[in-house]
């Protein structure tokens, strides 16, 4: 009994010190920010400064800028410091997960992609810059397909924030708390625990 014991606590610190050196080398290697862009550069992009990780599935990064688009929505985020766990199985099945996500300072833009039979004129001006996404023309959604369920549980956001939804902009300082939960494709969106 013993000895299995100390296989099991031999092969766990193993797994965790080679998961330590290979992820944290990933996270420092500018190839991994490249590869990652090159999934779905139409539909999102993300750099980092700095990110490393101490257990599995846990990221910390600073100096973190993402940006994307759907369909019908472009948006970005500036992050000076952060940090998130992920579940990664979900996702194969369009869940996204994140869990006690913790940033400073966040900077969230979005804008509409323009559908033909509205008239933008008015607005148009006020909608913020997206990096690297022209203002382009909203798709059609395909029938038939069911979009993402994003749920982040226990976020927590510090210092001085600046939302721009729209032609709406807004800044305010403090501590927010809350859970989040949107399905897209004009699904619910909704916030709790606030």
């Amino acid at each position: 009994m013993t000895l299995w014991f100390k296989r099991i606590a031999i092969a766990v610190v193993v797994f965790e010190l080679a998961y330590l050196a290979l992820v944290n080398l990933a996270l420092q290697l500018p190839v991994t920010q490249t590869l990652l862009n090159k999934i779905r550069p139409d539909k999102f992009e993300v750099t980092w400064e700095e990110a490393w990780t101490w257990y599995p599935f846990r990221v910390h990064a600073r100096g973190v800028s993402a940006n994307g688009q759907s369909r019908r929505q472009q948006w970005q985020l500036e992050l000076p410091v952060g940090s998130a766990s992920i579940s990664l199985l979900p996702l194969i099945f369009k869940h996204v997960n994140l869990s006690d996500l913790y940033g400073e300072d966040v900077e969230y833009f979005q804008r509409p992609r323009l559908k033909p039979d509205n008239d933008y004129a008015t607005v148009r001006a006020f909608f913020p810059p997206i990096r690297n996404r022209e203002l382009s023309e909203a798709e059609p959604l395909p029938t038939g397909k069911r979009g993402w369920t994003i749920n982040i549980t226990n976020a927590r956001v510090v210092g001085s924030h600046n939302v721009w939804f729209y032609q709406v902009r807004g800044a305010i300082d403090g501590e927010l708390q809350t859970d989040i939960h949107v399905r897209t494709r004009g699904g619910p969106f909704s916030l709790s625990n606030g």
